[in-house]
């Protein structure tokens, strides 16, 4: 018989009995994945696994399902540079780094293999357009010796070369000294052996010379007398020489200019000479043509610093005289200088015998423009009129020609031929008289216009023309010729100082 012991102290040692025990009564220990601690809770909990498990023919179809097993349908946890999170898509993520990661660096800069390698720059790689701008320093550029230039002093095209100093003044452009139109910048000339003792200067022309004593250096006025035609006038240069002889004609060059010697000199320190364009500062004049020394050496030039100009126009021609009219006389000459600067219009003719009378010419007028100032400028006089006598044995006195500051008034003389104006004057000529009773002496013929005035700073040169006489009237019947008019002049006077 076995005995039964009871967890509540029965115990038995019959068979059981058809009296049902509660299972919830049995205790149990749970171990595993078991959680009841008693008997029945056991048994259900048991049951609910058994029943919530997979069948066999369930099983079956997972494991031989096509899908069952997909790296999509399983998931993952991403970390690091992974995103995915699903094993597929993991996969995909990680062949796609691999696909585009560098397998190689080629051209300019080469490396294969994997992981960390060393690249390499191919030689010759780095050209000039792969430097950016203003990126070399002059660090980065190779050592240079002292009190050296970059430069290149080879002949061609080549790399720079480091040049010394003497190398460097070589290619350097010298001085190019002042000649009339200005010079260019540069190396000096070096002065020559004994310079300093001689106390020589570089002077602007690029030379060394001894500067002119201190002592001012004194020019007199010259003067320019122009008395017929017309043409240039070229202003007159005083030359500063050692000493030296010219002939008055004798031309001679300098800085491509031709002078003209204005008067004779011998020995003498100073020269006077026209030219159409200025000489150099200081230089030599050699000689072309006549007669004089065949080089002058000048240390300095003095240039007129301003022109007085005085000039006057053509007097007109008298009328002739006579009971009828000769041929007409004629109007003077314009005298000009300078481009519209200067003007004298020459006087005006007197007229014919007419209605028992001459009419005396009117005198020329006058223009002055800038720069030139007026000192005076006046119309030429008025030529008297010629006169009628009535009375037996008396002649009528024609009229005396008109004048201006240059006087050469042609004065008249009754029965006779008309006088002739003052040569160069611009004076007009006289009236001639008559021969018979009744007659009508001419008129006398206008002055030309007269001025005086100042021209500063002026130019190497200018237009001229003299004012021509204008010529008498014919004797009219039983009378005399009128006389001509005086030509007029130009006369410039030059002053330095």
């Amino acid at each position: 018989m076995r005995i039964l012991d009871f967890s509540d102290g029965f115990s038995s040692s019959s068979a059981p009995t058809s009296v049902a025990f509660p299972a919830s009564l049995v205790s149990v220990t749970p171990s595993g994945n078991l959680a009841s601690v008693d008997a029945q809770s056991a048994l259900v909990e048991l049951q609910t696994d058994v029943d919530t498990r997979a069948t066999s023919t369930a099983l079956n179809n997972h494991i031989s399902s096509s899908t069952a097993h997909a790296g999509s349908a399983i998931t993952n946890t991403p970390s690091g540079n992974l995103a995915a999170t699903n094993v597929q898509s993991a996969l995909n993520e990680l062949q796609s780094d691999i696909d585009t990661r560098l397998s190689a660096l080629t051209g300019d800069v080469t490396a294969s293999g994997g992981g960390s390698v060393v690249s390499t720059i191919v030689a010759d790689a780095i050209t000039t357009t792969k430097i950016i701008n203003d990126a070399v320093t002059n660090a980065k550029a190779a050592n240079m010796a002292t009190q050296t230039i970059k430069g290149r002093t080879t002949a061609g095209t080549g790399d720079p070369e480091d040049l010394t100093a003497t190398q460097a003044t070589a290619i350097l452009n010298a001085m190019v000294g002042d000649s009339g139109s200005g010079g260019t910048k540069g190396l000096v000339p070096a002065p020559g052996s004994g310079d300093t003792a001689a106390g020589k200067f570089l002077k602007a022309d690029g030379t060394w010379v001894v500067p002119p004593a201190s002592t001012p250096v004194y020019a007199p006025p010259t003067v320019q007398r122009f008395t017929s035609g017309s043409g240039t006038y070229n202003k007159n240069y005083t030359f500063v020489i050692t000493s030296g002889s010219a002939t008055v004609g004798a031309t001679y060059t300098n800085n491509s200019v031709t002078f003209t010697v204005y008067a004779t000199v011998s020995s003498a320190v100073q020269v006077v000479m026209s030219g159409s364009g200025a000489p150099a500062a200081s230089g030599t004049l050699t000689k072309a043509t006549g007669t004089g020394d065949a080089t002058l050496s000048f240390s300095q030039v003095l240039s007129p610093l301003y022109l007085k100009v005085k000039m006057a126009g053509g007097g007109g021609g008298g009328a002739g005289g006579g009971s009828a009219a000769g041929t007409a006389a004629t109007d003077g000459g314009n005298s000009t200088f300078g481009s519209s600067l200067l003007t004298a219009n020459g006087g005006v003719k007197a007229t014919v015998v007419s209605g028992g009378t001459s009419n005396g010419g009117d005198g020329g007028t006058v223009t002055v423009s800038s720069p030139a100032v007026s000192v005076i400028a006046v119309s030429g006089g008025r030529g008297n009129a010629g006169s009628y006598e009535a009375t037996a044995a008396i002649y009528a006195a024609p009229g005396s020609g008109g004048t201006n500051p240059f006087g050469g008034n042609a004065g008249s003389n009754t029965a006779s031929a008309g006088n002739v104006g003052i040569t160069n004057t611009g004076a007009g000529g006289g009236g001639g008289g008559t021969t018979a009773n009744n007659g009508v002496s001419g008129g006398g013929g206008g002055a030309g216009g007269f001025i005086e005035a100042i021209i500063p700073s002026p130019s190497a040169t200018y237009s001229y023309a003299v004012g021509a006489a204008g010529s008498a009237g014919g004797a009219g019947t039983s009378g005399n010729a009128g006389g001509n008019g005086a030509a007029g002049i130009v006369i410039v006077t030059e002053y330095y100082q």
